[in-house]
């Protein structure tokens, strides 16, 4: 007696193919390049829906006898979604798992997720029907997963399995290849638009987490305990033009450090006078080089200047640091004066100008408003 065993049929809804508008495998990578890859492509890409050449289901399955040697033989229908042409194929188990041995050691790694075989049953007949109910089911939805592969539908092997060249009409195993060449460009293309991304958001992360540390330590700066220190480097001597008859003058390159933050600055000799003579206006009086006026054409102590102008600078944030904190106007004279807000002070910065305390900021948004 033949137990035969029908279940529900799967086969997919209005699937979509991205070859559609593709003929041909020779397409050039400029051709790709105007490919856009949509949401929706990727989601096709992601979830393995591209448009399978065919759609497959275990329709059947029967308990077959040959010499007292009973055997289930599983009746698989094939259909062309090109012309919707139907053929079946009466698999044994054997032949099933062999099959799903070769396809899984050759493309299991290419698969995303590689659909579940059932396995064997040591302790079970072969023929019990509650086992065959179930392997029918689950070899149903192996089948019908494995098909949405183009790999699979390309490999010979398995095309002999299911009989593809006997049954598909001419041309469609070469749309397959094309197909795959195609998706496999579009995934290669997909790939590095994702390590691109990946590459800028890693970045953005990376900026927003110095620019959250950076915020931390310049919260903690207090101008009134804070360590601010100077050291003059280069200078230049400038002569002024026959026409002119104002006297030589020079400009300091100095460098300003406020704890963590340093930056550089470019002064006149000019620069030091007016700052020294607003200060000294509001009793704010530090040693005060009085060569700095001196014809720079005719001395020599160029050196002993910049140490006094240092030895100045420091007086002030360290003698009188109170005083230029607590007096709004002084403390922005003082800022103004060592913060890089023209134009040579950025192009000596080479590297981004720091970020300020919020209470040095208001002094900065003050002077450039």
């Amino acid at each position: 007696m033949q137990n035969i065993t029908i279940i529900d049929t799967y086969k997919p809804d209005n699937p979509i193919s991205l070859s559609s508008n593709k003929n041909n495998n020779n397409d050039d990578e400029s051709e790709i390049e105007e490919l856009n890859i949509t949401e929706e492509d990727v989601e096709i890409l992601k979830i393995k829906t591209v448009m399978p050449l065919i759609s497959c289901c275990v329709l059947s399955s029967e308990t077959q006898d040959i010499d007292d040697k009973p055997y289930t033989v599983y009746f698989i229908e094939a259909t062309s979604t090109i012309d919707s042409r139907t053929w079946i194929c009466p698999k044994r188990y054997s032949e099933l798992l062999s099959i799903h041995n070769y396809l899984n050691g050759k493309y299991a790694s290419k698969i995303k997720e590689y659909p579940h075989f059932p396995g064997k049953h040591i302790l079970t007949k072969k023929t019990e029907p509650n086992l065959v109910v179930d392997r029918t089911k689950k070899l149903n939805v192996y089948i019908s997963e494995i098909v949405k592969n183009l790999c699979v539908i390309n490999d010979s092997k398995f095309q002999t399995f299911l009989e593809l060249r006997e049954n598909l009409q001419e041309g469609t195993l070469q749309k397959a290849k094309d197909e795959a060449g195609l998706i496999k460009q579009l995934m290669k293309k997909k790939r590095e638009l994702e390590k691109t991304e990946l590459k800028e958001q890693k970045q953005k992360q990376q900026i927003e987490q110095e620019k959250n540390n950076l915020i931390k330590k310049l919260s903690k700066i207090d101008l009134a305990t804070s360590t601010i220190s100077f050291s003059f480097n280069k200078h230049n001597i400038k002569k002024p033009k026959k026409s002119d008859k104002k006297t030589w003058y020079c400009n300091y390159i100095i460098t300003c450090k406020l704890d963590f933050l340093s930056w550089k600055i470019q002064r006149r000799d000019s620069a030091f006078i007016l700052l020294h003579e607003t200060l000294s206006n509001h009793d704010i009086v530090g040693t005060f080089p009085e060569f700095v006026t001196v014809d720079l054409s005719k001395s020599n102590f160029i050196s002993q200047v910049k140490k006094d102008l240092k030895l100045y600078l420091t007086e002030l944030v360290s003698q009188h640091r109170e005083a230029l904190i607590n007096n709004q106007a002084m403390k922005e004279e003082f800022f103004i004066f060592i913060l890089p807000l023209s134009e040579e002070d950025k192009k000596l910065n080479k590297t981004e100008i720091p970020e300020f305390p919020d209470d040095i900021k208001t002094i900065i948004e003050n002077k450039l408003n």
